[in-house]
């Protein structure tokens, strides 16, 4: 869906097997991007405050592109350059404003068809993520390496966070 709503309906689509991994990462990006917000949501304190971000401008452009011959290649160009935007800053978003941006986004891929699954994480990996958050903050980084390397074993990657450790599939 994502490859063919990323040309216009009025011109020609031209598929390659590149194009089609492209989108395909694209998309485990857009996952990856809305595992990372539901983190936020459940781990960071309700009441902790954080940056706020503006999803109007996600909202307008978004619309702006359907409103103009229904151009979902520029509506998604819109939501790729917001998912950008907000990456970077992904970390210190406080609950709220996790929420609402993940609120914008969902609404938006809904709009186009799209429902967002995210993968979930087994209790084994889980775990084991905890064990070395523990191993980390007591500074004993060899047993946390070698916990890093069972869950890559496993098939997931740890990411560490201002929030904690952030498990995702490879």
């Amino acid at each position: 869906r994502l490859l063919v709503l990323g040309h216009h309906y009025r011109s020609p689509l031209n598929y390659t097997a590149a194009l089609g991994r492209d989108r395909e990462k694209s998309w485990g990006s857009v996952l990856e991007f809305f595992g990372k917000l539901e983190f936020i949501r459940k781990h960071r304190r309700h009441n902790a405050t954080g940056k706020q971000i503006d999803t109007t401008t996600l909202t307008r452009a978004f619309h702006k592109a359907l409103d103009d011959d229904f151009n979902t290649p520029a509506a998604l160009a819109a939501l790729f350059t917001f998912i950008g935007k907000v990456q970077p800053q992904l970390w210190h978003l406080g609950p709220r404003s996790a929420e609402d941006v993940h609120a914008a986004v969902k609404s938006s891929l809904k709009s186009l068809g799209f429902a967002v699954k995210l993968p979930t994480i087994p209790a084994k990996a889980a775990s084991l993520a905890k064990e070395r958050e523990k191993f980390r903050t007591s500074k004993q980084f060899s047993q946390s390496d070698d916990l890093r390397k069972k869950l890559n074993a496993l098939g997931y990657v740890v990411e560490d966070t201002p929030v904690g450790p952030f498990v995702w599939p490879k």
